[in-house]
């Protein structure tokens, strides 16, 4: 249900108020497949819960504990050294086993409710002086995937501005507002979930913890596999040695049935969804704040300042166009988001620009050129200049030319982040990290080209680029508008991720991922081309298609540059037929290429698809309303547009608008 009620007073006094809410049964995510991690460079491989004992399901959470039972098993036969000859075998290489987790449907309301209000007030100071106060605000459930799915319940965003506009220019303040409400991590609450029923290890009391029971149960399974073995090879005349090899391979060969004996040991007591007691300690443990619990007490701010001004009265000679603008950032995640535990994370950023253009050759040829200048607290001021051309080659036809460079300083998350997101712990780049992971007493290694090198920490900086873009805009007939460009890219200091292993010991080891700088400069090409055609009585019909694609991308090095190769769609409408025209429709067909998807909470193949979109409409000029029947993806064609993300089928509407023609 959305609503809008504006009224103006005398063309000098005027308001403006909006309402908009939204209920709905939400898609839940429900991937199974076997996902093997490596910090954020993880793969699908083969197996489920059933025949891995290490099995961590994409949108299964809880599952993403992990640990080597090898310690368990050594402590078993330091109990009874006759368990030597049965158990060593496991005792070469990591036994990795996880615990049991949760699907997402359990973990997660799907009942979306988005309430969104915003007011507006306007008022005349002079003919060309207007004063402006906004504010828009809204609260709400929803799903997001990040480097985990988190689940938004009550999260709060408030917007508001207060704003001089003039035609030569104008100047605002704003500020953004942030509160998660109860918004939590379903991995690391499923994780705590799993404690709460039962710790994977607890010193002071071993036999109730999860792994010990995991083991000695999975003990007495392996056993009398390994004596029939020995047995038999014996029967066969095998001599002593030989018989216990035969048997320690067939234990090896055998070890399901021994897992899944330890886990359906392990499990008992395991809370089941839907069930009073996993609702009670469920909430429990979602409410209770990182790092001991799954939810984020995040309450950021963004101040924002910013003017601009046209001097082309003053100058007659060119449009020249300056403006200036300052940020503060106030991050407040209490240490459940960021690295401020103690006091909230500030800090400020300045910018500058300027713009001159110049009409020549009887308005044929038109030069722009710009520059600006950016000041980041927590990196070096970037200048970035660019220059465009664009040339009439004729009538309503104009090639243009472009030069640019461009900046990207690294985002809040990339500086400050700390989150534990199950197997592995997301940082910032900046230099504070290596202070966090004791890296001057565990040293820490980086992955390249699929193994283990000596990381030395790279002062982190801006990302930059620069680019070339050639384009043509022109109407080749009255009603045949083609659009088309092309263009060529380079970046420095491409900002990605990063996997550090640091060994703690023999058989334990963390793994971080953090934020860096691309040691190569990365390349990015690509073109686009539009085309629309207006027929005969209120049809027309459009087609465009484009693709980009990044290269020169360094081993290990996740660029998260999720775009498919290429996109296209296609689409014919009209705005009124009939005898009234009174009745319209819209036909559009989406298509998109399969590409490989980089994730923080998983990489996987999203395969391609095509969708089909469609509405019909009929108006009631006395009335001034319409009522519109349509849909989209209307044959339900089930897709995912990323990995870890919910399939989408069809979302069919009916809607009536009153007083809007």
């Amino acid at each position: 249900v959305s609503l809008r009620w504006a009224k103006a007073f005398k063309n000098k006094f005027a308001f403006k108020v909006s309402g908009q809410y939204v209920s709905a049964h939400d898609w839940l995510a429900n991937d199974s497949s076997n996902y093997r991690r490596l910090g954020n460079l993880g793969k699908v491989v083969p197996g489920n819960r059933n025949t891995d004992p290490n099995y961590d399901g994409v949108n299964v959470y809880g599952d993403e504990t992990s640990v080597d039972i090898r310690p368990f098993l050594g402590a078993a036969i330091a109990a009874n050294p006759a368990l030597e000859p049965i158990l060593s075998p496991f005792l070469q290489s990591p036994q990795m086993v996880s615990r049991t987790g949760y699907n997402e449907i359990d973990m997660v309301d799907p009942e979306t409710k988005n309430l969104k209000l915003s007011a507006a007030l306007h008022y005349k100071l002079t003919n060309k002086l207007e004063a402006q106060l906004m504010g828009f605000w809204g609260i709400g459930n929803t799903v997001y995937t990040g480097n985990n799915r988190y689940a938004f319940r009550g999260i709060k965003i408030g917007q508001y501005k207060l704003e001089l506009r003039h035609p030569n220019g104008f100047l605002r303040t704003y500020t953004t507002q942030e509160d998660a409400g109860e918004a939590y991590s379903t991995t690391i609450s499923a994780q705590y979930l799993n404690e709460a029923t039962k710790r994977s290890f607890n010193s002071l009391d071993p036999r109730a913890s999860w792994y010990p029971q995991y083991t000695g149960a999975f003990i007495p399974v392996t056993v009398p596999v390994f004596k029939q073995a020995y047995a038999t090879a014996k029967g066969e005349g095998k001599s002593d040695r030989d018989a216990e090899l035969m048997a320690q391979a067939a234990v090896l060969t055998n070890a399901l049935p021994s897992h899944q004996a330890g886990r359906a040991f392990a499990d008992a007591g395991r809370k089941q969804p839907g069930s009073p007691e996993f609702k009670q300690l469920f909430d429990q443990v979602r409410k209770i704040p990182i790092p001991n619990g799954g939810r984020f007490l995040e309450r950021s701010q963004l101040w924002m300042s910013e003017g601009q001004y046209n001097l082309s009265s003053l100058a007659k000679f060119a449009d020249i166009i300056v403006g200036a603008n300052i940020k503060k950032y106030i991050l407040n995640s209490e240490g459940t988001l960021f690295i401020d535990t103690l006091k909230p994370i500030t800090f400020n950023e300045i910018g500058a620009y300027t713009q001159v253009t110049k009409k020549m050759l009887n308005d044929k040829l038109t030069l722009s050129a710009s520059g600006r200048y950016d000041k980041n607290e927590d990196f070096q001021g970037q200048f970035t200049p660019r220059a465009t051309a664009l040339i009439q080659v004729a009538r309503d036809n104009n090639i243009r030319v472009s030069y640019q460079t461009a900046y990207r300083f690294a985002s809040t998350l990339q500086k400050y982040l700390r989150l534990n997101v199950g197997g592995y712990t997301l940082l910032g780049g900046l230099p504070w990290v290596m202070d966090f992971m004791n890296a001057h007493k565990f040293p820490v290694y980086e992955m390249i080209k699929g193994r283990l090198e000596p990381y030395i920490y790279k002062e982190f900086k801006p990302e930059k680029m620069t680019s070339f873009e050639v384009g043509y805009k022109g109407l080749l007939s009255k009603n045949l508008l083609v659009d088309v460009y092309g263009y060529l890219g380079q970046y420095k200091d491409f900002i990605g991720r990063n996997v550090l292993i640091q060994p703690l010991s023999s058989t334990s080891s963390r793994t971080w991922v953090t934020a860096v700088n691309s040691s190569t400069k990365v390349k990015a090409r690509g073109f686009g081309i539009g085309v629309d055609y207006r027929l005969r009585c209120n049809y027309s019909a459009f087609f465009n298609a484009y693709s980009d694609i990044l290269a020169d991308v360094p081993d290990g090095f996740q660029v998260l540059f999720n775009t498919p190769k290429y996109r296209a769609n296609a689409g014919i409408s009209n705005s009124g037929m009939g005898k009234n025209k009174r009745v319209g429709f819209s036909t559009v067909l989406r298509w998109q290429d399969a590409f490989y998807w980089e994730g923080e909470l998983a990489n996987g193949n999203v395969n391609a698809f095509a969708t089909a979109d469609a509405q019909v409409s009929y108006k009631f000029p006395k009335i001034r309303s319409v009522i519109k029947l349509g849909g989209t993806n209307i044959t339900n064609h089930y897709y995912k547009n990323a990995f870890g993300n919910p399939t989408v089928g069809a979302l069919y509407y009916a809607s009536f608008g009153v007083n809007i023609l």
